[in-house]
């Protein structure tokens, strides 16, 4: 293992992890495209580097999600209402999308990344306010049908869904600080079965000469996990710190910085 490997990992951890507490995300619209980009370094076969990305990120977003999520909670930031209704519409639509993962070209996880991430960028980075479409989030059944597409989305792209989830929720008029702080606590529902199904889709692949379980690689698993975990609580203080419209904005410049990174690589 090389010290630039171990020194990169390090620092796409610590960046990852600010970025999990301070957008409500998982930390994986860094930790993809950067696995992505270490495939060689790593002994990944291309067929499966993009498979290998995101099932690593996927894993890193369980106990980031969990960090980032326990201090948005102390702030009164995530709301057990929404949490109750589309947790697990999400994990079963993230458990689906990973289990059937291994039959997807990594091309096709990287456009599926790119498109959905630049979307959602180029709506945010404007800095204002997401259209709100209702007042109020719609019934039941209709929450449950969008938190099974985003849990599937969000599997199949290694992130934590607060990509998705946010600006979902400020559509329905759900304050963006509240919006962000619910979305940390939906990774968990998103990462976890996501996990079962990346492991279970990728068990019998051989995805490359490093180490791996599953499509889950050991090693930038490792190296990035404790600086995830111990800066996702300084991005969630900052993110409780800035304005409304900087915050949309900051997340939606990285994503269309990542989405672009990853449509690259596809094509």
């Amino acid at each position: 293992m090389s010290v630039t490997l171990i020194l990169l990992s390090l620092a796409i951890g610590s960046l990852g992890g600010l970025l999990a507490g301070l957008l409500g995300v998982g930390g994986g619209i860094i930790i993809v495209p950067a696995v992505r980009f270490l495939a060689p370094v790593l002994g990944l076969a291309p067929d499966y580097a993009m498979h290998a990305a995101v099932a690593t990120s996927v894993a890193l977003i369980v106990p980031t999600s969990l960090s980032s999520a326990r201090s948005h909670h102390r702030r009164g930031a995530v709301d057990f209402a929404i949490l109750k209704v589309w947790g697990p519409a999400l994990g079963l639509g993230s458990l689906t999308a990973g289990a059937v993962a291994g039959f997807l070209p990594t091309h096709v996880l990287g456009v599926i990344f790119g498109v959905v991430a630049m979307g959602v960028g180029m709506l945010l980075a404007r800095g204002r306010p997401v259209p709100v479409i209702a007042p109020t989030l719609p019934g039941r059944p209709a929450q449950g049908g969008i938190a099974f597409v985003i849990g599937a989305l969000s599997s199949w792209m290694g992130i934590g869904g607060g990509s998705l989830s946010v600006p979902t929720l400020s559509a329905f008029a759900v304050p963006v600080h509240r919006a962000v702080g619910t979305s940390a606590a939906l990774g968990l529902c998103i990462s976890v079965p996501g996990l079962v199904g990346w492991i279970i889709s990728g068990w019998n692949v051989d995805s490359g000469t490093a180490p791996h379980f599953g499509f889950i690689q050991l090693v930038p698993f490792g190296l990035m996990l404790v600086p995830m975990i111990a800066l996702a609580p300084l991005g969630a203080r900052l993110a409780h710190a800035l304005p409304a419209a900087r915050l949309r904005q900051i997340f939606g410049i990285f994503l269309i910085v990542t989405a672009l990174t990853l449509l690259a690589k596809s094509f």
